[in-house]
This record gives C-alpha cells, structure tokens and sequence, in this order.
C-alpha cells in the first residue's frame, strides 16, 4: 500500500507591526524600541507541494505535523538586500529556539530566550530578503552539541550561540562538523544523533528544474504590508534502518526475549563522515570520506508495536549512501533468546527491490543511490519473523514516510551442515528420543565437531516424538530452541515394545530394557533396535562395536556429535539390540546302528532343550547402544515344540536371546528315551572363517563362538548318535539391512 507523504513544517511568521524601523540598516547592532521581531512557530497545515523525506514524527512521541516541546532549534539567517551593491553584503546572524507544547490548533510556538530574539529591524527591514538555515535533533534539548560554522573564526554549538542580537558581514561556513552516530544505539541516541536540516528558506531557483521551488527567501509584501508567512521544512540527514521483530513458531511469550549481550548488530556501516552542509542538504566527499563501522547494537525502542501481537522495534542510525550490495552472511547478525541468525546486506536490498517493483509510481531512486546506496530522509523498515527453527517469514517496508510491502524471504539460523553415514534398508517406524548438549559443554567452532557433543550418555526427553517411517514425518513439531542447544538423536523401534521401558540405570544413563523369548510358543520375543547418526564412512567401512563401549569409545568416536541447528536431514543407522539363535538338531540314517530317536515333534514324543545359567534379561543403553545383560541367570528350558525344516531336522528357530557371555552356559538336549547331551557352549566352533558385513566385531579366538553379540543370527547344528554329539557346527549370520523413513533412519 501507498500513502502520500505527510510533512512536517516549521512555519515562519515574519511579522510586520507598521512600527519604527530602520530602512537602510546599515549599522548593524542599533537598539530601536518595538522593533518587528522575526517569530516562528512549528506545524500548521501541510504545505501544497509535497516535500520529499519531510519529518515525521514516532505516533508515540509526537503527532504527525509536530516536533515534541522542548526540540532545539539552531539557526543561521541570511539578510541580503534586494538590490544588493557591494556596500550592502549579505548579513549573518546565530539565533536558537525551543518548541513550545502544541496549542489548541496543533501548532508549536517557538520560545526564545533572553538575547536570542532576531528583528527585521536589525537587518535591511523592508528591503531584506531572508534565508534561514536550520538544524536540529527531534527531541533533544537545549543541551545537545551541534557545532555550526567554521570560517572567519566562527564556530558556534548548540550550546555557545551568542546572545547578542548582532548581524555580520562575516559569512559562517554552513556547515556542521563530524557527526557521528553511536555503536551502541539507545532512545536517546535516537533523538541525539538524528540531524535534521532546513533549506527550503533561500534562493535555490534552479530553471534546469521545473520542480525547483525557486527562490523561497522571505520579503515584505506591498500588498499586505506583511512579510510574507513562509514554512520552515525539515529533512533527516541520515539514513534509518528499522527491524520489527515478531515472535514466531516454537518460542513462548516468555522466553522470546533478548538475554544479556544479544541484539542486532549492523556490520561495515557508514558511521561518521566530516562535514554536512546545510545548504545542499548533503554531506561531502566521496564514499572514502565516510567511516567505515559496526552498529554493535540497535535500539530498541518497543517492545511491542501496533498490529503485531508480541515482538520488538529495534532501530539504528546510519550515514547515507551505506552499501546495501554486500553478499557476505553475517553482516546483518541477530541474536534472540539465545538464537544466532546471519543475513547478508543484499537479502534486505533484494526485498527493497522486490517492493518497489510492485509500486508503479514509485521511482527507485527516490529510494536507494546507484541501486544499492541507502539514502537521506529514508527509513527502510523490515518485519521479520522469528522461529525456532528459522527466520520463517521477512517481509521489507520502505518508509520514505510512505509505505511499501514487500514479500517474503525465509533466511535461517542453521549453522550446521551435516555428513552421516547412509546406507540402504528397509522402513520402519520408530520412537526418537534426544538428549539436549548446550554451549557450556560445547567448546571449539559450532560448525564444527571439535571438541564438543560427546557427553551422550544422560537423560534423554521422557516422551518420544513417533517417526512414521513411510513418510519420513514426525507426529509431533521439534525445535532447536536456540543456536546453543545442540541434540543426540537416538531412535528406538518398534514404537511402545512390550515390557521395554526407558530407565534410568544408577549412574544416570538412559537404557530400554531387554527381554528374551521363544518365537514358537506365543511369546515371540520383542526385537528391539537402536539407532544413532554415525559420522560418515566409506559403504564397505565396518562399523565396530565393543563390549565396552557399544558402538562408540572415548577415544575413537564414530557416532555423530551433538547436533546443531540443521537444515540437513539426520540420518539415524538402526542396529538390532538382541541376538537371534537358533538351534537344529538331527541324527544318523535309518540304517545307522548309532541312530538316536528324536521323536516325532508331538507333545508326548519330542526332543527338549534347555539353556543353562542364562541370562533372559538385559538392557542397551541410548547413548551408545551397549547392551548389557541384567546380571541376573537361571535355567531356560524352551517349551516350544520343535519343527521340522527343509534338511529334516529338529528345529527350534529365532529365539531371541539377550547378547552375552557364554562362558558358564549349558545346552542341555534330552530326547524321548531320556537320554540326555550336554554342550558347552563357549566351546562351539563356527564351521567357516567368521565375517560380518556392516558391524566390526571383536575377534571370536580359534573361531569359538564364546559370545552373542547384538544384531548377529547364530545357527547351531548338533548331530546326536548313541555315541554323542558329533558334526557340532555353528553358524553366523548378521540380519538384513532395515531403513526406517526414506533417509531419515536405518537399521543394520
């Protein structure tokens, strides 16, 4: 939307009372008694011709037409005569004024002190033609220091304008001197540092320019036996910036808030230049005359603003003609309730651009210098909204004291780029639990892994989000709350197994409990798998697994650091927790005098096994998916009727068992007749070279199988004659590969 611009006008009324003068003033300090004072007053009627980048003030501090009571007001009036010879120079005088409060027709008095009065009188009177030539600081009292002039050993503050009534000949430069805005902006270095300026009060006739005001110097009228009423204007010198900052997805009222140190900082700025002038309403030099700077923090101004529920106005001075082309992140660096966003200069001079093209009367070079240079008297305003995961929305408002909307960008606050293991499988679903690391255990570069996110072994979130694994989606919406929380993702599948609840073991880590069971019998065993992102390796790399450390040790690590706010996917590689045994025994041929009989698989008539000093309960723990056995043993006689399987022999299949040493475990085989064999199972041999695809396993010595590790099929084979157990043999296998959610998570 477009507004018309609306302009604030100092009007000068330069009163003629038909009192005692001096018709040719030509001695400049006489002290005539009621003589015509010039009086001025601020506000009044907008002008007819629209002043471009006029002031306006804040709603909140004042009326639009209005300063607020108590601006200072610093002046330089030009006499000159209107047939001017070299006996009538130019004649120059200091004055300042306050505004009054506004009156009952919104207009603004000007006080004048005590020596500061100015008289027609006292300059060519009715011959005069009057410039004025202005400055101030909306706002700021009489204290402020704004130097003007520096020729001929002139040179007056805000504060040191001489109270005598004098005119010179001395021309002062109409200058002011090294302004400068502050690095850490405040409300009232808002007020202090914004230089407005008024030249609209002089001869500036351009015939070049028909839309030249021409020459604007007050005169008498012969007519009205009045000088003629003129509206001092005044224009900014410097160039705004303002955020509007809303609170977006995922932050509470309370927490969006700025902590100690955070703000928004400004990088390679203009921040000082040497000498503005105030009859050309700009200031000198080219760019390499300006100050290069950081606005180390804006001021915020509100905390929270008109047709947007919560949020903030932060605001900053610049010097004009500041490059807005620059591409590196970072140059717009904000900070929030601890979260880290980078924007380029060129991101906001982008969505100037793009609103400026939806305006067809709109000239850009009402807006920007050379395309890219911010310039005088323009506020450019942009709205952005925060969320947790990212800067969702920005859209750019440039006030000219007008308005244009522009559309929407979506920068972001991940910092993180992530490369994870990905290897192929097959979906499933899962519970993602994560454990919150933050900075104060977190040292070295964030982009980084260095030094920093191993500490996975706490306590992880109590409820965990549900990963549909078809889809890849979450049930429930996550967020990195800010820049310095950094997540271990771990995935534990299926989603709510039987009997296995999450705990908290006596040394504060996590674990989801194991139990074992016969998949024949109605007590199919929970096949439990647990996940991480692990970092990424080369497809045909193992990833090694310890009895100590599970998946990952102190010193070599191979899972994934704490995760950082991320637009990348995080990838979690799935690994069965139990073992998967199973047991086939069979005997020699019919004509075999050594032949055993191992019944015919009925209730009645049927081979037992039993495990000995076994362990049926265990847990794997979430940080590095060690699995444990629960220290307790006992005997397990399997209930489960045997089956025949393709080979003819008896088979007792898939029965889940708790990964563990086997240095004390029993089988013990009983057939119908009561004949019973006993095997110790660390002494099995594996009947080839042991190798495993995916997992990197401790070595098996002499290819004894004297353990069960996680997410490996063991497949024993006992050939039972009245002579015993001959052909023992052992087989390894690992388990397919399974991926849950598209590339989001993976079982090995």
């Amino acid at each position: 939307m477009f507004y018309s611009t609306k302009n604030i006008l100092f009007t000068l009324s330069c009163l003629w009372f038909l009192t005692s003068c001096t018709d040719e003033a030509t001695v400049h300090d006489v002290v005539v008694a009621d003589k015509t004072p010039i009086a001025l007053s601020v506000g009044g009627a907008d002008t007819p011709t629209v002043l471009k980048r006029a002031i306006t003030q804040d709603p909140a501090v004042a009326k639009r037409g209005q300063l607020p009571a108590g601006t200072a007001l610093f002046m330089v009036m030009k006499s000159e005569k209107a047939e001017a010879t070299e006996a009538t120079p130019p004649l120059y005088t200091f004055t300042k004024g306050v505004t009054d409060a506004p009156d009952n027709e919104k207009v603004n008095r000007v006080s004048f002190g005590e020596g500061f009065v100015r008289y027609w009188d006292d300059c060519y009177a009715r011959d005069a033609r009057l410039s004025i030539y202005a400055v101030c600081t909306p706002g700021r009292q009489s204290t402020g220091d704004i130097i003007i002039g520096n020729d001929n050993g002139i040179s007056y503050s805000h504060t040191t304008v001489p109270t005598t009534g004098a005119w010179k000949e001395a021309a002062p430069a109409l200058v002011v001197n090294n302004w400068a805005v502050s690095t850490n902006q405040t409300a009232t270095t808002l007020s202090d540092e914004d230089l407005c300026y008024s030249n609209n009060i002089a001869n500036n006739a351009d015939p070049a320019d028909p839309a030249d005001p021409g020459d604007g110097r007050l005169k008498f009228n012969t007519q009205t036996k009045k000088f003629d009423h003129g509206r001092l204007a005044f224009y900014h010198a410097l160039s705004k910036i303002t955020f509007y900052l809303k609170r977006g997805k995922g932050f509470s009222k309370e927490e969006f808030k700025f902590f100690a140190g955070e703000n928004i900082r400004l990088k390679n700025v203009y921040t000082q230049n040497a000498t503005f002038n105030i009859a050309t309403g700009e200031f000198s030099g080219a760019s390499d005359a300006y100050t290069t700077g950081n606005i180390e923090s804006m001021a915020v101004t509100s905390a929270t603003f008109e047709d947007r529920s919560d949020g903030y106005i932060l605001e900053a001075l610049v010097m004009p003609t500041t490059d807005l082309s620059g591409t590196a992140k970072g140059e717009v660096d904000i900070t929030i309730a601890h979260n880290h966003y980078e924007l380029s200069k060129k991101d906001l001079l982008d969505k100037i651009n793009e609103a400026l093209e939806k305006i067809n009367e709109a000239d850009p070079t009402d807006y920007l210098t050379g395309g890219k240079q911010l310039k005088p008297g323009v506020n450019y305003v942009f709205t952005l909204i925060i969320a947790k995961t990212g800067i969702e929305n920005i859209t750019a408002t440039v006030l000219e004291w007008e308005t244009v909307n522009a559309e929407e960008l979506k920068p972001s606050n991940a910092k993180v780029t992530l490369t994870l293991e990905d290897r192929n499988g097959k979906p499933t679903d899962a519970d993602i639990y994560r454990l919150a690391e933050t900075a104060e255990n977190i040292t070295g570069d964030i982009t980084t892994e260095k030094g920093k996110g191993y500490v996975w072994g706490g306590t992880y979130e109590e409820e965990p989000n549900t990963l549909t694994g078809t889809s890849g989606a979450l049930t429930k919406e996550w967020y990195w709350p800010n820049n310095k929380t950094f997540y271990h993702f771990r995935a534990i599948a299926p989603i709510a197994p039987i009997a296995q609840t999450k705990a908290t073991a006596a040394d504060g880590r996590d674990y989801v409990g194991l139990k074992h069971g016969e998949t024949y019998n109605g007590e199919t065993y929970t096949d439990v798998t647990w996940g991480a992102p692990f970092k990424d390796i080369a497809n045909t790399a193992k990833i090694a697994y310890t009895t100590t450390h599970g998946f990952d040790g102190s010193d070599a690590h191979q899972i994934y650091p704490a995760i950082g706010a991320t637009n990348n996917t995080i990838k979690l590689l799935m690994f069965h927790a139990m073992s998967d045994i199973t047991f086939e025994i069979y005997t020699s041929g019919d004509s075999d005098p050594d032949r055993v009989d191992l019944g015919n698989g009925t209730a009645l008539n049927h081979t037992t096994i039993t495990l000995k000093n076994i362990a049926t309960a265990g847990k794997v723990f979430l940080g590095n998916g060690k699995v444990e056995e629960d220290g307790s043993r006992s005997d397990f006689p399997f209930t489960a009727l045997p089956k025949l399987n393709d080979e003819g022999h008896w088979e007792w299949a898939h029965y889940g068992a708790v990964p563990q040493a086997l240095d004390d475990v029993q089988l013990v085989i009983t057939t119908p007749d009561h004949n019973q064999y006993t095997v110790a199972m660390k002494d099995v041999v594996a009947n080839s070279a042991i190798s495993s695809t995916n997992v990197l396993y401790p070595a098996y010595t002499g290819n004894k199988v004297n353990r069960w590790y996680p997410g490996v099929k063991y497949t024993y084979r006992f050939k039972l004659t009245k002579k015993g157990i001959t052909d023992l043999k052992a087989t390894i296998l690992e388990w397919e590969t399974i991926t849950a959610g598209k590339d989001d998570v993976q079982i090995q």
